[in-house]
């Protein structure tokens, strides 16, 4: 059975999650801290904020290429509705 929840004026169905690992969850963790102080900042201020900022976009493309590969459809319906 299909589960479904409504977000705001988005409808999300459940079968399109992706269970990440604990790994990648642990990762995540770690690099939002640096996501967030750029974000307040406004910009990178630090050599590490640059590095690890590389680090959580080669994560998020990772992520990214993953639900891609298991749910084409959903990808590409999200791309019509982000336009």
């Amino acid at each position: 059975m299909i589960e479904s929840t409504r977000i705001g004026a988005r409808h999300v169905r459940k079968d399109r999650r992706m269970k990440l690992d604990a790994t990648t969850f642990r990762q995540l963790r770690r690099l939002a801290p640096v996501l967030d102080d750029v974000l307040n900042a406004g910009e990178v201020e630090y050599p590490h904020q640059a590095v690890n900022l590389a680090a959580l976009a080669a994560l998020c493309s990772q992520l990214f290429q993953t639900y891609e590969l298991r749910k084409p459809a959903g990808m590409e319906q999200a791309r019509v509705d982000v336009k």
